[in-house]
């Protein structure tokens, strides 16, 4: 396969990540029910904004950052890899070891999700 065309699924590959984050930031991911059949959905957003309005403002931005801004700038980074022209590539090393990096906190997203 040439670069072009590896270019063209990674490009379709970060669009269809970027939908599916929009997703997992918004929609609920826990259903809490009370013995009166009321039930609560909570999204990472509004699990951050419950945890503020209860006073836990350092556990929020943990969950804010852990678990929004990281996949959030993973995404961003990917991005920028993605559009570097092919002569750039070779000389790519530093910013590849940049997204290795990001990429270990990858299981830290979920214990942000847990946490909330």
């Amino acid at each position: 396969m040439t670069l072009g065309g590896r270019r063209f699924l990674l490009g379709c590959a970060v669009v269809a990540a970027a939908g599916c984050l929009a997703l997992a930031v918004s929609l609920p991911f826990v259903r809490l029910t009370r013995p009166a059949l009321l039930a609560f959905g909570h999204s990472p957003i509004s699990g951050v904004n419950a945890l503020f309005e209860v006073g836990h403002p350092v556990l929020a931005g943990v969950v804010l950052v852990l678990a929004i801004f990281l996949p959030l700038i993973k995404l961003l980074y990917l991005v920028l890899l993605a559009t570097l022209p092919s002569e750039d590539l070779a000389r790519s090393a530093t910013q590849l070891r940049a997204i290795d990096w990001l990429g270990r906190w990858s299981p830290h997203d979920i214990l942000a999700v847990a946490l909330a």
